[in-house]
């Protein structure tokens, strides 16, 4: 006899299913371990290194190797029942022995597992009782997979890069204000007021301003800019929003030119991209710290604030959207007193009127978004940028304070656009893919924005679905393009319209279909 308790998410129908109070059903977002492993490959030369069963590490690398649809090489302590009952500290040092030997790492990023964490493995002793060769650094994060998700094992990485490279300020010396007060432009806002209460989060130390060297080594005109979960495209897309404001920028991680490009036959020959070791040992004497994408880089925020307590940081949502991408643009140039660049200007300029050429086709448009929740609070943004409704927002593990910053994104977007179609948003936070479908039933919308594990949820219901955030295994190349920044506005923009236009277009004859949509 068929048992509903044994059947997954593609075999349990909305009447049958049974109560899984206790129990999650295809769950929406990868584990601590999985975020860690991303953020190690953003450092120059560096080789993550995963503490626990073989299992673990594989799984992870393939999570990430389907998206970039390339191989990985990720090494495991591979520990085993042994180490279950003794600990688990000569496997790192045999582990850590031969990637150092194999693989030439500048610095070992060594994350732990379920397993490891179980055990109870003291880290921090053991990598101080390492031998680790000269010139090597051995990184180390607690990343339990039960608990949290690829944002917080994302964030913890970064944390830990900040508190265990980064050089302290000269605490010799006193920690006195810079002396520059820039002078401050908003010619170019002279369209709309910029209002984002969701996206900026002001440090009240106030003590550098932009330009000159205090005496502790704070330099006003460097800035820190550290991207929560993004393709390598969405890096470049923030920090050319950010760069044009500082003389100096340090990106970390920086996973440019590391997943999007050819890689080498030689198992210690690294790719070109990565932050490196040398820049993160001056993440210190950086001015301001930029954080974007609030759940994956709270903790990094934490971490430079105690290795920078006289920077001024702004944390940030991802710009996804002219409001969220307002908010970075307007937070760089209050911060620094630059004027902003006439490209960044058109740009803006481009993404309204794009905006603008389809709100006869987006205009009240219901859409759900099932997402990563950094990325669920952009998308959500983005979609009263577009007129649209965001009618369901559907996330994984999240913080406790997700729902109001989702809020806080959407009034903000419908502040700004005097949005007068946006209804309450349904938010399913810490849920599943089948709360999705379940809600999707009772609740039909018009396009679902999502992963491509969504995919089935979105044919079974006869939706469209527009491929946005991790993993996008399905489409070949997924990861060249960005979302983020005014111009990946249009792109999202013409993704989602296309998406629409196939889903109508479905339901023709071959001899019905139009040539031509515009004019």
């Amino acid at each position: 006899m068929d048992d509903p308790a044994r059947r997954t998410s593609d075999e349990c129908t909305f009447g049958d299913r049974p109560d899984r109070r206790d129990l999650t059903i295809d769950p929406l977002n990868p584990c601590m371990s999985l975020g860690a492993m991303y953020a190690a490959f953003g450092i120059h030369r560096a080789m993550p290194l995963s503490h626990g069963a073989s299992g673990c590490a594989r799984f992870q690398r393939m999570e990430i190797a389907r998206h970039f649809q390339r191989v990985l090489h990720v090494p495991s302590t591979m520990l085993d029942d042994r180490a279950a009952m003794y600990g688990g500290e000569d496997d790192v040092r045999e582990a850590v022995a031969n990637v150092f030997r194999l693989y030439d790492p500048e610095t070992i990023v060594l994350f732990t597992t379920c397993l490891s964490e179980t055990i109870g493995d003291d880290m921090q002793g053991i990598v101080d009782r390492l031998d680790v060769p000269e010139g090597k650094r051995v990184v180390w994060v607690s990343t339990p997979s039960y608990t949290g998700s690829h944002l917080a094992g994302y964030g913890a990485c970064v944390a830990a890069m900040i508190g265990q490279l980064a050089r302290p300020l000269r605490q010799e010396a006193p920690l006195s204000r810079l002396d520059a007060h820039p002078a401050r432009s908003d010619a170019w806002l002279s369209q709309s007021e910029v209002h984002s209460p969701c996206s900026e989060t002001w440090s009240d130390r106030g003590d550098a301003n932009s330009g000159g060297v205090n005496a502790c080594g704070l330099r006003g005109d460097r800035a820190l800019l550290v991207p929560g979960w993004c393709d390598p495209a969405d890096v470049e897309a923030i920090e050319e929003l950010v760069a044009p404001f500082f003389a100096d920028t340090i990106v970390l991680p920086d996973i440019r030119d590391v997943f999007d490009v050819r890689p080498s036959d030689a198992a210690d020959v690294y790719p070109p991209g990565g932050t490196p070791l040398r820049r993160i040992e001056e993440v210190a004497s950086c001015g301001f710290g930029l954080f974007v994408g609030i759940e994956a880089t709270e903790a990094a925020a934490r971490a430079f604030e105690e290795a920078s307590p006289r920077a001024r940081i702004v944390r940030s949502a991802l710009p996804i959207g002219v409001t969220a991408s307002d908010a970075i643009v307007k937070a760089a140039h209050e911060i620094s007193g630059r004027v902003v660049p006439g490209r960044i200007a058109e740009q803006r300029r481009r993404a309204v009127e794009a905006l603008m050429s389809q709100a006869d086709l987006l205009y009240g448009k219901r859409a759900m978004v099932i997402c990563d929740a950094d990325a669920a609070c952009g998308m959500a943004g983005f979609l009263v940028d577009a007129g649209m409704v965001p009618a369901c927002v559907v996330a994984g593990d999240t913080a406790s304070d997700f729902e109001e910053r989702l809020q806080g994104c959407i009034a903000s977007a419908s502040e700004e656009r005097s949005a007068a179609n946006v209804l309450p948003c349904a938010v399913l936070a810490s849920s599943d893919r089948l709360d999705a479908e379940e809600w999707l039933a009772a609740h039909p919308v018009d396009i679902i924005l999502g992963d491509s594990r969504n995919k089935r949820l979105a044919a079974r219901a006869g939706v469209p679905l527009a491929r946005v955030g991790f993993p996008n295994t399905d489409r070949p190349l997924s990861f060249i393009d960005s979302y983020m920044g005014y111009r990946g506005t249009v792109r999202l923009l013409r993704d989602i319209a296309g998406a629409l236009i196939e889903a109508e277009e479905a339901s023709l004859e071959p001899h019905e279909l139009p040539i031509a949509r515009y004019f």
